[in-house]
């Protein structure tokens, strides 16, 4: 699980927009990389020419499981507060209670405005709150189409049994398959955790931050939008390489990052476990058997020789 504390100053550090900030949340974050991660894969040509050749591929959001993969969304009336309230500060306004609690926009209005320019404001409201969901919507998709990613999970293939069922089943083939660990301390990848919420990403006070000056550019949003899931998926401890680059490139492949082990699913077939094994020993790594007693809920492996 992630630490909440970590996860808050690194949401914070890393959305602010000060170069600085964001230099401390890498440090952050790279003080909470777990230093093996693993990856759950189906046996096919496609997963064994990648380990073999020691590659992952990064693939679009749109083409993941997960249709909200990179989704957010923005209170309107919350980030109209945090520019008007950011405006306050500037300007030295004392009292800004009714501007914080306003729950319509017509008591903003009354909050900020004379009465004759009441109508007036919530007309402009309205049409920037159209004009705002419409570049919200195209943010959203451009995110999808040209963030790239490639997912690998915190839970061991021989740790908790309620998590290892469910990642064996969806991405290791219903224990056909196989799992490949990583060295993140040997890697020259960066790594980026997901964390788990109920709620869509709200980019309200980023964009406040943006449209007040604040910050240049929202350069960071695609890569916060790509750490962010609904909590349903929260077993599969998820961090992720993320890439923000060209939209007209489907996919990128990155090579070399150095598998340490093999973890062979209880249910793989004679062929493919002879077939990992020797991809093992091409690749001077230990390989491990995972088998299920059925005595009690627990996986246990040995290493295969």
């Amino acid at each position: 699980m992630i630490n909440q504390d970590w996860q808050d100053e690194f949401e914070r550090l890393f959305l602010s927009g000060n170069e600085i900030d964001i230099k401390k949340s890498i440090s952050i974050k790279s003080e909470n990389i777990p230093q093996k991660l693993y990856k759950y894969r189906k046996v096919d040509q496609y997963a064994l020419d990648c380990l073999l050749n020691k590659q992952i591929w990064c693939t679009t959001l749109d083409n993941y499981n997960d249709i909200y993969e990179g989704n957010i969304k923005t209170e309107f009336l919350e980030l109209q507060k945090n520019v008007i309230l950011k405006k306050a500060s500037q300007i030295g306004m004392p009292d800004t209670i009714n501007i914080k609690n306003a729950k319509t926009p017509k008591e903003l209005a009354e909050a900020v405005f004379p009465k004759e320019k009441w109508d007036e404001y919530i007309e402009k409201y309205q049409r920037d709150k159209k004009s705002t969901e419409n570049r919200i919507k195209t943010q959203i998709d451009d995110i999808q189409h040209s963030t790239k990613i490639c997912s690998f999970s915190d839970v061991k293939p021989y740790g908790n049994i309620l998590e290892n069922s469910l990642m064996w089943a969806h991405y290791g083939d219903i224990y056909k398959g196989f799992c490949i660990e990583y060295d993140t301390t040997k890697s020259q990848h960066d790594f980026y955790p997901v964390f788990y919420s109920e709620t869509i990403f709200d980019i309200s006070k980023f964009l406040a931050n943006f449209i007040s000056g604040e910050i240049d550019s929202p350069k960071m949003l695609p890569y916060f939008s790509a750490m962010k899931k609904l909590s349903s998926w929260q077993y599969e401890k998820e961090w992720r390489i993320i890439l923000v680059d060209d939209k007209t490139v489907q996919y990128k492949n990155i090579q070399f990052l150095e598998p340490s082990a093999i973890y062979l699913g209880p249910n793989v077939s004679s062929l493919n476990k002879f077939i990992l094994k020797n991809i093992a020993n091409n690749l001077s790594i230990p390989i491990y058997a995972m088998h299920i007693p059925q005595s009690e809920y627990k996986l246990e492996y040995n290493e295969l020789t």
